[in-house]
C-alpha cells in the first residue's frame, strides 16, 4: 500500500490518520478466486464477482463516503487530498463475494455500498476502505526485495531472517519502527521525558516478546500488528 487518504474536513475524530502506520505497507492479494489483505480488518472475499459502474469521481465520493451531518454534507476528492479529476468519468468496480459484499457495511444506503476499486494506472488502484479512508495501492514487483527497518544483509537471527524473507513481514517491521520513532519524537517535542522512557522500556519488552516467535510467520505478524495498535493509542500515526 502506498498511501492512506482521509477526509481532512471530517466533523468527527477518525480512527485512522493520513498514511497511518497500521495501514501503510499492508498487502492486498487480488485474485480471481479470492481477495484478501493483512489490514486490521482483513475481510475475506471468496469467489468474487465484479460489477462495473461509470460516474465521475466527485459523484462517487458523494454517493459512497459518509456524510458529515453539517454543510458541506458530502466530501470531495480535494477534501481527501486526491488529485483524481473530479469530473472525469471513471469506471468503479464493486465486488460481490460468497460472503456477501466485499467489506460489507461500508458505503451509503441508496448509493454505492461495500469497498470499491478505481483503476488509476497499470500499477495503481484507489480502494475505498474502512473508517472513511481511501487507499492508494501500488502493484508489487515479482522481484521486489523486502525492505525492513534494518539492513537485511546483516540478518543473523531466525526472526531477522524470517522478516527479510517476507515482503509483508518486512513491511510490518518497518511500520512498527517508524511508528515507534514517531511517538518518541512527538513526546520529545513536548518535553515529556517520562513518556519517552516509558516507550523505550515498552519497546524493549515487546522486542523480547516478538523474538520469542522465532521464525513462526503468523506469530510475528500478529505480534507486530498488535504492537502497531498499541502505538496508535499513543496518539502516534
Amino acid at each position: 500500500m502506498l498511501e492512506v487518504h482521509v477526509d481532512t474536513r471530517a466533523t468527527r475524530t477518525l480512527s485512522y490518520r493520513p498514511n497511518d502506520y497500521r495501514l501503510t505497507g499492508r498487502v492486498f492479494v487480488l485474485g480471481w478466486d479470492k481477495m484478501s489483505s493483512n489490514t486490521p480488518e482483513a475481510p475475506l472475499c471468496t469467489n468474487p464477482v465484479a460489477r462495473t459502474d461509470n460516474m465521475t469521481f466527485k459523484n462517487l465520493m458523494a454517493t459512497s463516503m459518509a456524510g458529515r451531518g453539517t454543510s458541506p454534507e458530502n466530501p470531495t476528492p480535494k477534501d481527501y487530498a486526491l488529485t483524481i479529476g473530479d469530473n472525469k468519468s471513471i469506471s468503479i468496480i464493486t465486488l460481490t463475494c460468497q460472503e456477501g459484499l466485499w467489506a460489507n457495511g461500508l458505503g451509503r444506503e441508496g448509493g454505492i455500498e461495500g469497498a470499491w476499486i478505481v483503476v488509476l494506472s497499470a500499477k495503481k488502484l484507489a480502494v475505498r476502505w474502512y473508517d472513511e479512508t481511501v487507499l492508494i495501492l501500488e502493484k508489487l514487483s515479482e522481484n521486489a526485495t523486502p525492505k525492513a527497518s534494518f539492513d537485511c544483509k546483516n540478518a543473523s537471527t531466525d526472526v531477522e531472517k524470517a522478516i527479510c524473507a517476507s515482503e509483508p513481514l518486512a513491511a510490518f517491521d518497518l511500520s512498527v519502527t517508524q511508528s515507534y520513532l514517531s511517538a518518541v519524537k512527538r513526546y520529545k517535542a513536548l518535553h515529556q521525558s517520562t513518556d519517552v522512557h516509558r516507550l523505550y522500556t515498552q519497546q524493549k519488552a515487546w522486542l523480547v516478546e516478538r523474538n520469542s516467535c522465532g521464525a513462526h510467520i503468523k506469530c510475528l505478524q500478529d505480534a507486530m500488528a498488535s504492537h502497531l495498535e498499541a502505538l496508535a493509542n499513543e496518539g502516534n500515526f
